[in-house]
């Protein structure tokens, strides 16, 4: 997935880590101009849900292993979007590749290519957004920690 690669879920990641309740808010931009500067984006509907969620989430008691939330609203949407809470994808939304003309040492350009809506399965974030046209809601937590049984991995790792 590409959570690693958002400074937006970095630094809610960072003020989890210090007991800061945390949020990330993301707006879904449209494969054109993902990469570009647009003066004419309106934030105001992800305004209207930052401020709903960070109300909800400094009103209430995040369960045990919920560090941060991460909402993504999708282009076009409204205040009446609906919103549900959905897992993490465990899929890229984009692949990055480099544009470049000529040698290896010259500048290059990096890009993406947005996933096609058949390159994922439903029941995560990206196909809540992305298909649903709904608001994603998901509960992040710091521990990386894999959820493998640890003992069984020790062994593998210790046989020969």
């Amino acid at each position: 997935n590409d959570m690693t690669l958002s400074g937006t879920v970095g630094a809610a990641i960072e003020g989890a880590s210090l007991g800061i309740p945390a949020m990330a808010v993301s707006q879904q931009i449209l494969v054109e101009s993902w990469d570009k500067y647009h003066e004419d984006v309106n934030f105001s509907t992800s305004a209207y849900f930052t401020k709903y969620f960070a109300h909800l989430i400094l009103n209430a008691q995040m369960p045990e292993d919920v560090h941060v939330v991460n909402v993504v609203v999708p282009a076009n949407a409204t205040k009446e979007t609906p919103w549900k809470v959905s897992p993490l994808a465990n899929t890229r939304y984009f692949r990055p590749h480099i544009i470049r003309e000529g040698k290896l040492e010259e500048k290059g350009l990096i890009s993406a290519h947005i996933l096609d809506e058949s390159e994922f399965s439903p029941g995560n974030d990206i196909h809540t957004v992305r298909v649903e046209k709904m608001v994603s809601v998901t509960p992040l937590s710091i521990n990386l920690t894999s959820r493998v049984d640890i003992p069984l991995l020790e062994s593998l790792l210790r046989s020969k």
